[in-house]
C-alpha cells in the first residue's frame, strides 16, 4: 500500500464553455490517491481503510474495493463530516468535514485480522501566499463550529428522547386528565426548543426559515471555504 505526497490545492468549482480548438485534459485527483494491491479478490471478512493523525486519532474512513489487482481510493484530505441535527432542509456545508492540516498521516488497511500501514504527507498548494499558521488558524476556527454542530445534535437527540418518553407516558390516559395535560404542556415546551435549533418548514431553503443549525452551517461554510489566508 502506498500514497504519494500530495498538495492541498485550492478548492474551487465552476467552468466555462471552450471552443473546438481548446485542449482539455484531466485535472489531478481532488485528494490524496492511495494505492494498494490484492493478489486475490477479498471474499470474506472486513476490509476497510482508515486515516489517522500523528496522535493515532481516527480522522476518516474510506471505502475499500475488494477486487484483485491494483486498487485506488482517493482521500479528500478532510475530516469526517460533523454530526448535524436533522431538519426540513439540507445543511450543505455540514455535509463535509474541514480540510485537515498539512502534515503526515497514517493510512491503515484492515484486511480481516491483518493490518497494513503506510503514510501520506500533505503540503500546502505551492501557489498560495498564506502560511501553515494561517491554515492552522482556519482549521481551529472550523473545529470550534464543528463542535457546535455536534453539541446541537446531542441536544436534539436528548429532546427527541424526552418526547418519546412523554408520548409513551401519555398512552392510554383519558383525555382531559391532569397528568396528560401536564405531559402535553411539557411536550410543547420541548418542541418549541427543537424549533429554535432547526428549521421545520418543508420546502427547503426557499422557505427562508433559519434557525441555530442553519446559521451554524453558514458560519461553518464561510470558514471552511475561505482560501485567502488570515493575513
Amino acid at each position: 500500500m502506498s500514497a504519494r505526497p500530495e498538495q492541498q490545492r485550492i478548492e474551487a468549482n465552476g467552468g466555462w464553455v471552450n471552443g473546438a480548438a481548446a485542449f482539455v485534459g484531466d485535472n489531478p485527483a481532488r485528494g490524496a490517491v492511495i494505492t494498494y494491491y490484492q493478489r486475490t479478490r477479498h471474499l470474506f471478512g472486513k476490509l476497510r481503510i482508515e486515516v489517522l493523525d500523528a496522535s493515532g486519532a481516527l480522522i476518516d474512513e474510506l471505502p475499500a474495493s475488494t477486487r484483485r489487482g491494483l486498487n485506488r481510493v482517493v482521500w479528500t484530505m478532510h475530516r469526517r463530516a460533523p454530526h448535524v441535527p436533522p431538519a426540513a432542509q439540507l445543511a450543505f456545508a455540514g455535509t463535509q468535514g474541514p480540510r485537515v492540516l498539512p502534515g503526515t498521516y497514517t493510512v491503515r488497511l484492515h484486511k480481516n485480522d491483518t493490518v497494513y500501514d503506510s503514510q501520506v504527507t500533505l503540503g500546502l498548494d505551492r501557489r498560495v501566499k498564506w502560511t501553515p499558521a494561517d491554515r492552522k488558524a482556519q482549521y481551529e476556527a472550523a473545529m470550534k463550529v464543528y463542535a457546535l454542530f455536534n453539541d446541537e445534535s446531542a441536544l436534539f437527540g436528548r429532546i427527541a428522547g424526552l418526547r418519546e418518553q412523554v408520548a409513551e407516558a401519555g398512552k392510554g390516559r383519558p383525555k382531559g386528565e391532569a397528568l396528560l395535560r401536564r405531559l402535553e404542556d411539557f411536550d410543547g415546551k420541548l418542541d418549541a426548543i427543537r424549533k429554535k435549533i432547526v428549521a421545520t418548514k418543508e420546502g427547503g431553503a426557499i422557505t427562508g426559515e433559519e434557525r441555530l443549525r442553519e446559521h451554524t452551517d453558514q458560519l461553518y461554510g464561510a470558514i471552511t471555504s475561505w482560501e485567502m489566508g488570515c493575513g
